[in-house]
């Protein structure tokens, strides 16, 4: 997991949001790679409804999000994020690998708009992988 927070500081990606899930796995994955790209780990925001959550929950959550945030970063679980890749980006995934990140990019104005968005995929990196996956 350092190894993958490591990654995103090199790539210079600083969310303005990081929101977890308040599973401990979740949580100690968004800490550790909160720690390494510099984002406060008091500003970490937990919340329940990524706890398992659906692609149609996660996409309803997002959609709530405050538009003075331009970029989120999220940490929950599979399927969920698995599906929800695979219903906001032009991107197939069989399956998101544990601590594994998926950046998606949206020509949206509001994150309300995400309901009806498809985006496009910018980046696809896990811990397994030989170097970072900007495919």
């Amino acid at each position: 997991m350092p190894d993958m927070g490591l990654r995103l500081k090199a790539l210079n990606i600083l969310p303005d949001l990081i929101i977890s899930s308040p599973a401990n796995r979740a949580l100690t994955a968004a800490k550790g790679i909160a720690e390494k790209i510099g984002y406060p780990l008091k500003s970490i925001v937990g919340n329940d409804v990524l706890y398992h959550a659906g692609s149609r929950s996660i996409i309803k959550f997002i959609a709530a999000t405050d538009d003075k945030h331009d970029s989120l970063m999220i940490f929950g679980h599979n399927p969920g994020f698995t599906y929800l890749i695979n219903d906001l980006s032009d991107f197939y995934l069989g399956n998101l690998p544990t601590t594994g990140v998926f950046a998606i990019e949206f020509d949206v104005n509001s994150w309300q708009d995400l309901q009806k968005a498809k985006g496009r995929k910018i980046m696809y990196d896990y811990p397994k992988s030989i170097g970072t996956r900007n495919l």
